[in-house]
């Protein structure tokens, strides 16, 4: 069994109307009638606050959760999908690393803005990365063969998006399950509407799963 942790974020900036609120909050209604493999299970949809300490506060709560779930000492793995917007993408943008790197353009919503100040002090630099374990140039060759516009990136930015993805990767790399997280950048839906891109969400745990199946045999 293969155990999801979906992630979104609420009002920030500009943006009063995040699309991944609306992808979290529908998705489970969606995976009800477009049902995933019975190897995969999603264990929780939570939309985080775009500020640093209470994103920060939802992630533990969420590998606190999870650690609880009764499937979590059988599962042969567990993913955290962390979904953020992209507001000048016209695709979906998977996120292969994140840096130890605070530095955001525009307060956060508790009004924090740092500059250039490192995530985990203990891993040194702002340079410093973490990548996400998860074969991420294999998944958009599938997902790009089901025909969404999807592709590989290096930069998920500097704001709450790398922010929770550094974070979500190191508590994946301290943790004694097999624990991978990625973050996928979406855009807003007059660019890729919402049926699409609940449809791409649905089959990306799907080849998430089957790629990570795939290896342990």
């Amino acid at each position: 069994m293969i155990l999801f942790v979906l992630t979104g974020f609420g009002k920030f900036g500009g943006i009063e109307d995040n699309p991944t609120t609306h992808l979290i909050t529908n998705l489970p209604e969606y995976l009800q009638s477009h049902p995933l493999s019975e190897q995969v299970q999603v264990v929780s949809y939570n939309v985080y606050e775009v500020a640093a300490d209470p994103a920060t506060e939802s992630l533990n709560l969420d590998w606190t959760n999870l650690s609880n779930n009764p499937h979590f000492n059988n599962a042969e793995h567990v993913v955290f999908l962390h979904f953020g917007v992209a507001g000048n993408s016209h695709n979906i943008r998977l996120e292969c690393q994140g840096f130890n790197n605070a530095t955001f353009r525009i307060p956060d919503e508790r009004g924090y803005q740092p500059d250039a100040v490192p995530i985990i002090p203990e891993n040194g630099t702002i340079e410093h990365s973490l990548r996400s374990t998860l074969r991420v140039k294999s998944l958009c060759t599938s997902l790009l063969s089901q025909g969404h516009d999807v592709e590989k990136s290096y930069d998920a930015s500097t704001f709450l998006c790398n922010y929770i993805f550094y974070l979500s990767l190191q508590k994946c790399q301290d943790s004694s399950r097999n624990a991978h997280s990625l973050f996928l950048h979406v855009p807003h839906f007059t660019k890729i509407d919402m049926e699409k891109q609940l449809a791409f969400s649905r089959d990306l745990l799907e080849n998430i799963s089957l790629t990570l199946t795939s290896e342990d045999q």
